[in-house]
């Protein structure tokens, strides 16, 4: 990550899209380093990003310059504009969590992230600015098709390496004041609350879930503690906390992964992202009869970079992760009726992608005999 400065709050937030000027943007772009102390932007044009997530609102600047020379493209995030769903995000403390991991996290460890000249929070939490640079010109899987085996198992060394800083490191403590874990008094009370206002819309709107994933989200809140109490036990690491196809970018001239959108980042148990690369980004043709590999791939990347695990606990912990993550497939669906048609349709796959992992690894067996 090659940055001088990233402007914090001590820099005017925007409020709104509509209110970046050029002014501005020279200001921001002189105090980060991306341009000199003379550079001035002659003009941006800005354009909302239709692939936006169900987490806040995306824009593309292209900028042109009066002086000097500089990024011609960025990218910038701000809260979003959906207000039911805005409420659930604000209670997760999502905008200052991301800010805070591309200014604190993301420049201590071995992960590849965009340049980022901006990161923003107000003290309320209610507000943020992202600005980095857009890196749309990488290459992204096609989200319909999941990632093949040999893309996933990319996505799994560089996770591997990612945690490896942070698996069972004394900064954990510290780190959770912001990256809470699951026995956080929000996720307790929240999650079984989305719970009770998505999950009857789940079945509704994907009717053709699988069989188990039904059985299993009808007695998620049964299970509930005991996924918590999993999910905070060692091996502990500070997870990415959503590494779905569309936050990952395949910068395949340099063999590296580049990856976005840590909003969900928290200290969590080191299953928790490589159940979301496997319950949300594979379809199961492409991990069936391959598990144990996936594991094993985990695992040994880990211990490349100096972290053992127990590959048997593991595969264990796996199970035990896709139980917890299966709420990210439920949690949206109380706003699903609000949704524009392309985000609908990004739930709804992915509730049943979720599903079929339920189904596959038999979740609900393997809690069942714990």
């Amino acid at each position: 990550m090659h940055l001088s400065y990233i402007v914090g709050i001590d820099f005017r937030l925007p409020g709104g899209a509509n209110r970046v000027t050029a002014e501005w943007l020279t200001k921001v772009l002189r105090k980060s380093g991306g341009i000199a102390e003379d550079g001035e932007v002659g003009s941006i044009q800005t354009e909302r990003f239709s692939g936006g997530g169900l987490i806040c609102s995306s824009y593309k600047i292209c900028v042109s310059y009066k002086r000097g020379k500089g990024p011609a493209r960025l990218f910038m995030k701000m809260p979003l504009d959906v207000p039911k769903q805005r409420a659930l995000v604000e209670e997760f403390d999502v905008y200052r969590k991301e800010a805070l991991w591309y200014r604190d996290v993301a420049p201590n460890c071995q992960v590849h992230v965009p340049r980022v000249y901006a990161a923003m929070v107000n003290e309320q939490r209610n507000d943020y600015c992202l600005l980095m640079d857009d890196v749309s010109h990488l290459e992204q899987r096609d989200r319909a098709k999941g990632l093949c085996f040999d893309d996933a198992m990319r996505v799994v060394d560089m996770l591997a390496t990612y945690h490896s800083h942070w698996t069972d490191s004394s900064q954990l403590s510290e780190l959770r004041d912001v990256f809470v874990g699951y026995d956080h008094p929000t996720y307790v009370n929240g999650l079984q609350g989305m719970h009770d206002g998505g999950w009857a819309n789940a079945k509704t709107y994907v009717p053709d879930l699988a069989p188990q994933a039904v059985a299993f989200g009808d007695a998620w809140k049964t299970y509930f503690p005991l996924l918590v109490r999993h999910m905070t036990q060692a091996p502990l690491t500070l997870s990415h906390g959503d590494p779905k196809l569309e936050n990952l970018f395949f910068d395949d001239a340099r063999d590296r992964v580049v990856i976005v959108d840590p909003q969900l980042a928290g200290v969590t148990n080191v299953a928790q992202d490589l159940a979301i690369v496997v319950g949300f980004s594979m379809e199961p043709d492409q991990y069936r009869g391959r598990v144990d590999e996936v594991v094993r791939r985990y695992v040994d990347a880990s211990g490349r970079n100096g972290v053992w695990l127990d590959r048997r606990k593991m595969m264990t912990d796996l199970r035990l992760a896709l139980g917890m993550v299966f709420y990210y497939g439920f949690a949206s669906f109380g706003s699903y009726p609000d949704f524009p048609d392309s985000m609908k349709r990004a739930t709804a796959s992915y509730m049943r992608r979720i599903g079929a992992a339920i189904a596959e690894f038999d979740v609900l067996g393997h809690v069942r005999n714990l």
